[in-house]
């Protein structure tokens, strides 16, 4: 079914400032939040209107120009991402940022407009049926030709994922027009009975990982020698999976109490990252500045111990001889390291370093961030930001009772999501920007209060929620659509952190007149400054700093006059040391956290493998294996 109608929402967004009901102005002091912006781009009688009054949708994901949403009765909802002008999004207007590389061009997104129904499409089974069962995590590959699926039973299925934008601007025909939904691959019974947590695929679109609440982690490979599936068994639920590298060959996993590396090489034996255990739901992501959140000297020792390796002769020359050969085969160094971020309890983020190499693996805890919270925002679907306002001028805060949950790449920031609270970290200045709480979801013990305070906080709890680029995609318990919109790049940030600056102040300022009492006098270097080019040259220093020459260099190639044309018309910052290099810094080495480690490979727990059914993908596919068997008979029998 196919339609191309809007889907326009009855509520206006929280944006910029945008009215709501009462005429309360969002950006009322104390209710918004710093460089970012909620929008809703459908509300829950919008929805209906397309799925029907008994259909719900479960699950989200974002593509650069598509929405898609799984739904209760096994189909899958896809929608066309507009602009607040109603054109269609660019592929670099919606992936300006990723979770490798944050531009440092200053040039804004386009404004989020409410999205455009595209087509429904049914889930081919492995049995040639439709599935009818409730569709509980989805994700689409990068290249939006497959899309996997995770039923309530636990059951994950891939199928073919046919982008509508790209059908309907070529007509082919039918035999080599792919069919979405149509089945390629499944696992069965890797996660059945259990609730599937998590799905992310490879960069290349050909892997795919998945957990579960009852600690079972699927590798899946679709294509190659090596196709297949592999199932690694925790002690806890897994709350968060991804991978690495663009193949697949190495993935990050966090359960409830540990955060693992596994590695393909080595059949996908844990490496545990960190030695403190934790108990909660806290989740782990690379991104493209974690070495920004590495004090200076920690990412000098390292650098000084990798250079004396390097610099060491090998004990045995056949190694050496087998490493080189390894090195030549593959086209690139063996040694591959990545950076990621894990949540801790406190609000803390580990800042982690994974590295391997052939079959060996090795991963560390550097730093231990504690980012400074500021007062909390007005959440998506609050009556009036104005309540919160005088309730933050009454003494009345909110308490700040929440923790990091599952962490997301989101522009040059990191995104928390947890039942309590969605927050927007700037990893660089180690603050957070804006956290918004969410009302208790009401199957839980805190769900019987008053529906005046239920509408105040806003939404609960999202049922599932997507990034992409600097854009959250979240949706609500209600079935409302919203889009949380973070700063988009190196400018935008610079400008959100002078306006965080600048609250931090006023807040002091009122403090002092209030008490009489002048707190503790803080140096008025960058860091505190109201400049944006302060910012922005901070930022810049410090992202570049410890970034690979040659990345460096190619950011300098693409990057864009106009934020060091504001840096010389502003007024100069002051010279003292941006917030990471100060001893009153929320950054710590890991050696002084107390809850720090290394790992390295363990021997035990291996992969094993697991049911994995195939079947071609198209008609076309199936034809051609039909008749390269048929000439395989006629000439067996021929010979005979």
């Amino acid at each position: 079914a196919r339609a191309t109608p809007p889907l326009a929402p009855t509520r206006r967004g929280l944006s910029g400032g945008a009215a709501m009901a009462d005429d309360t102005a969002v950006d009322a002091p104390g209710a918004r939040g710093v460089g970012c912006s909620w929008k809703c781009l459908a509300d829950a009688d919008a929805v209906r209107a397309v799925t029907g009054p008994r259909v719900q949708l479960l699950c989200v994901d974002a593509s650069p120009r598509l929405v898609v949403f799984g739904s209760s009765i096994g189909s899958v909802y896809v929608f066309e991402r507009r602009t607040s002008d109603g054109d269609a999004f660019d592929d670099d207007d919606a992936d300006a940022t990723s979770a490798t590389r944050v531009s440092f061009k200053s040039s804004p997104l386009p404004e989020e407009g409410e999205l455009r129904f595209l087509e429904r499409f049914m889930v081919e089974t492995h049995a040639g049926g439709s599935a009818s069962r409730p569709v509980t995590r989805l994700r689409v590959n990068e290249r939006r030709t497959r899309c996997a699926l995770a039923f309530d039973d636990g059951e994950v299925v891939v199928v073919a994922f046919a982008d509508p934008l790209k059908s309907l601007q070529t007509a082919t025909s039918s035999d080599d027009t792919p069919s979405s939904g149509r089945y390629e691959a499944g696992i069965p019974k890797g996660h059945k009975g259990a609730n599937v947590t998590s799905m992310a695929w490879s960069p290349s679109g050909d892997a795919l990982i998945s957990g579960d609440d009852a600690g079972a982690v699927s590798v899946v490979y679709l294509e190659g020698k090596s196709a297949g599936a592999h199932v690694v068994r925790f002690d806890a639920p897994v709350v968060q999976t991804s991978f690495l590298d663009v193949d697949g060959g190495a993935a990050l996993v966090s359960t409830t109490t540990q955060l693992c590396l596994l590695h393909r090489a080595n059949g996908f034996k844990k490496t545990p990252i960190g030695a403190k255990p934790r108990d909660g739901a806290f989740g782990a992501s690379a991104h493209g500045w974690t070495r920004a959140a590495v004090p200076e000297e920690t990412l000098a020792q390292l650098d000084a111990e990798e250079a004396e390796k390097e610099k060491e002769p090998s004990s045995d020359e056949n190694e050496t001889e087998t490493k080189t050969k390894e090195k030549g085969a593959a086209g690139e160094s063996a040694k591959s390291v990545y950076w990621m971020f894990g949540a801790r309890p406190g609000r803390r983020l580990w800042v982690c370093r994974a590295a391997t190499e052939g079959e060996l693996s090795e991963a560390k805890v550097l730093a231990t961030v504690r980012p400074s919270v500021p007062e909390a925002s007005a959440s998506p679907g609050s009556a009036s930001s104005a309540r919160l306002a005088s309730r933050l001028a009454d003494k009345k805060k909110i308490p700040k009772k929440w923790e990091f949950g599952a962490l997301h790449a989101l522009g040059p920031c990191v995104l928390s999501s947890s039942e309590k609270a969605i927050a927007v970290v700037d990893v660089v200045s180690a603050a957070v920007l804006a956290w918004y709480p969410l009302a208790p979801s009401p199957f839980s013990s805190a769900g019987s209060e008053s529906e005046e305070n239920k509408h105040e906080k806003g939404m609960r709890a999202p049922r599932d929620l997507a990034t992409r680029g600097a854009r959250a995609f979240a949706l609500g318990a209600d079935g409302d659509v919203w889009c949380l919109c973070a700063p988009a790049n190196a400018a935008q940030l610079a400008a959100a952190s002078a306006a965080l600056a600048r609250e931090t102040r006023e807040a002091r300022s009122g403090i002092e007149a209030e008490t009489g009492e002048s707190e503790t006098k803080v140096d008025d270097d960058e860091t505190y400054s109201s400049d944006p080019a302060a910012h922005l040259k901070r930022i810049e220093r410090r992202v570049r700093s410890v970034a690979a020459p040659a990345a460096a260099a190619a950011e300098d190639e693409n990057a864009s006059d106009e934020p060091r044309a504001a840096s010389a018309s502003s007024p100069p910052p002051s010279s003292s040391a941006p917030p990471n290099e100060r001893s009153s810094s929320p950054r710590k080495d890991a050696s002084d956290s107390g809850d720090s480690g290394s790992g390295t490979t363990t021997p035990t727990s291996p992969s094993t493998e697991i049911g994995f059914i195939t079947r071609a993908r198209n008609a076309r596919d199936a034809r051609r294996a039909e008749n390269a068997a048929s000439a395989a008979s006629a000439a067996s029998a021929a010979s005979a």
